[in-house]
């Protein structure tokens, strides 16, 4: 019984900051890479970093484990982070 409670919790604690993080990332590359003006592409980043974030949660639930949860998150966290981080550079955006 504790093992199951374990895996609960730790799905509720990815779903919640793990998912947070990635929304996050996804606002910030969405906002970089759409071809549009900046006001724009921040609003549409925004509308679609609500929707990664609820994809997020229903995949942190729907993998068969919670550690391939977490590799689906941090793989996508990966996929994010150059962008994210040649906006930090001010290369890009």
């Amino acid at each position: 019984m504790t093992r199951l409670w374990m895996d609960i919790a730790l799905r509720v604690l990815l779903a919640l900051l793990g998912s947070y993080v990635l929304a996050n990332l996804g606002a910030v590359a969405f906002a970089a890479l759409l071809p549009l003006a900046r006001v724009d592409a921040a609003l549409v980043s925004i509308q679609l970093s609500f929707a990664l974030y609820a994809c997020a949660v229903v995949w942190v639930f729907a993998a068969r484990t919670a550690w391939r949860a977490m590799a689906g998150l941090l793989l996508m966290a990966a996929v994010c982070l150059p962008v994210v981080m040649l906006v930090v550079e001010g290369v890009i955006g």
